[in-house]
């Protein structure tokens, strides 16, 4: 990981400074992935009980796939800052331009067929898996090449975003109202380009076996020794078999197309925002009160793969009822909607150490661009599928806060703070089964949105500097406490309310810091709850 940075900071005079930011990063990496599975859905169960099962003509799979890529971002931003009795401007542009380009991709399975497997689940966390029709599962000789994969792949990302604001002081010649107005433009484009190549092994006589591409090591023991990873495959080895004999390999036109074309995908995302906001800062009181109006429009366009069966017996093997690919069909789509978010806050401050402040406020979270395109990845061996979703609707928030500041002492503060946030068309990862079609019961899983969402609590923050003779000034520390009850509907348990994933009801956060001229040190702590990670149906 390489990166680069280079900044200048011009002063023309007092009232007007211009800035410029650059940066370079080059990221390159290395992976192999080795893997060892059992592949109980291509047997026949024959027995299942509490503590496992009986599978007849399974298929075990030994393979190995990794990757050499590099991914390069170049990021420049340039603005200005202008001061003056009664007017404050900023302005700014930022590029940003990212490429990922793959150096070298490889995947190959060696498989073992029809083995009788018995699977053991007492122990849930390290369940095992054994032959029970005495088939050597750990000699070379009994794999062979099932399929390999090349892969292409050209991710190209840019993000311009353009951001101006203005404040004029003394509204209307009254020193207590100022007004603040500005406006952010943002365009970002993704454009994905996916070749996926699948080739079948030979079979009979004829097939590469992995004892001819074996690393010949002894493996390693894995999770405190109840597993171990063996009889790894030699990239050079079988990269070398593969070029010899490509012409006898049988390109599978289906999963090749179903993948590649599935994936490729273009995407532009357009959001433009404007605010305007009223301040009024009198005495005890401060208020803003404002309007900001956010509209977003996104395009794409993508491939639908079109399978069916094989009426014309493409492969020439007579089996008319098979599902083969027929066609890839360009698609194009879009997206708009736009969403205005009134705001307020109101500040009192009773005396010096005491201030009272409330809020509300009105978000949004939007999906991840590329989500929404209708993308789809199939996983024939695991029958899997994910997939985008042109229909997410994005997330809006309404927030309502009212919180507490004292002063502790001559530099310490405390603050309390109630909190309440109802989030409308909450977007969480869903998982369900296909019913129908091609891929009648493949499990899918895709961004969706959900019923109502509320999260609700209280904080707690205590910021304290600290002053011992040794270190004398410049420690301090920093403690907040959040005490949170969450609350959602999920579609895949209709009628329950339960906890929101990915919340816990108990947060501490710790921070400990040092800071002098010319030292800075920091030493943070953060402890939660155990927190929902997903729920099933």
């Amino acid at each position: 990981d390489k990166d680069i940075g280079a900044s200048l900071d011009f002063k023309v005079r007092d009232e007007l400074r211009f800035h410029w930011r650059g940066s370079y990063r080059n990221l390159k990496t290395h992976s192999e992935l080795p893997h060892y599975e059992y592949r109980l859905s291509k047997g026949k169960y024959e027995s299942v009980d509490a503590n496992g099962g009986n599978v007849s003509g399974a298929l075990v799979e030994r393979g190995n796939h990794g990757y050499d890529s590099e991914r390069e971002q170049i990021e420049s931003s340039i603005g200005a800052d202008w001061d003056s009795e009664y007017w404050e401007a900023d302005l700014k542009f930022t590029y940003q331009d990212a490429q990922y380009t793959p150096i070298d991709y490889y995947s190959m399975d060696f498989v073992q067929t029809d083995v009788d497997l018995h699977y053991d689940i007492q122990d849930h966390r390290f369940p095992q898996v054994v032959a029970t029709d005495g088939k050597d599962l750990f000699n070379p000789e009994n794999f062979h090449l099932e399929d390999f994969m090349e892969r292409d792949r050209i991710d190209d990302e840019s993000d311009t975003i353009f951001s101006s604001k203005v404040k004029w002081k003394d509204l209307f010649g009254s020193e207590y109202f100022s007004l603040r107005m500005g406006l952010k433009s943002r365009a970002r484009d993704n454009v994905l380009s996916y070749e996926s190549a699948y080739y079948d092994g030979q079979t009979g006589e004829d097939a590469f076996w992995l004892s001819s591409a074996f690393k010949g090591d002894t493996g390693r023991d894995l999770l405190e020794g109840n597993y171990r990873l063996d009889m790894q495959v030699d990239k050079g080895l079988a990269d070398s078999y593969i070029a010899d004999n490509f012409d006898t390999f049988t390109y599978d036109e289906r999963r090749s197309r179903e993948r590649s074309d599935a994936s490729s995908y273009e995407v532009e995302e357009q959001v433009d925002a404007y605010f305007g906001m009223v301040d009024f800062n009198r005495g005890k009181w401060r208020s803003l009160v404002g309007m900001r109006q956010e509209d977003t429009s996104i395009a794409f366009q993508s491939n639908e793969v079109l399978l069916g069966k094989d009426a014309l017996d493409k492969d020439g093997d007579g089996d008319f009822e098979e599902f083969v690919y027929l066609a890839t069909n360009p698609t194009k789509g879009s997206s708009n909607y736009g969403h205005a978010f009134p705001n307020a806050h109101v500040r009192y401050r009773l005396n010096d150490r005491v201030a009272f402040i409330s809020s509300y406020t009105n978000t949004i979270q939007r999906p991840l661009y590329g989500d929404v395109v209708p993308y789809r990845r199939v996983d024939l061996e695991d029958r899997e599928i994910s997939e985008g979703n042109p229909d997410l609707r994005p997330t809006l928030y309404t927030n309502v806060d009212f919180s507490v500041d004292l002063k502790v002492g001559d530099e310490g503060m405390i603050s309390a703070e109630l909190f309440d946030k109802a989030a409308e068309d909450y977007i969480f990862s869903g998982e369900s089964i296909v019913s129908g079609g091609v891929y009648d019961g493949y499990e899918r899983t895709r961004d969706e949105n959900s019923s109502n969402a509320q999260i609700r609590g209280m904080s707690l923050t205590w910021n304290q500097p600290v002053h011992l003779p040794l270190l004398g000034d410049g420690l301090s520390f920093n403690c907040n406490y959040v005490k949170q009850e969450t609350e959602l509907e999920y579609p895949n348990r209709p009628g329950e309310v339960l906890q929101l994933a990915g919340h816990p009801d108990n947060e501490v956060k710790f921070t400990l810091s040092y800071e002098r001229e010319k030292l800075f040190a920091q030493v943070k702590v953060n402890v939660e709850d155990e927190r929902i990670y997903r729920v099933g149906s």
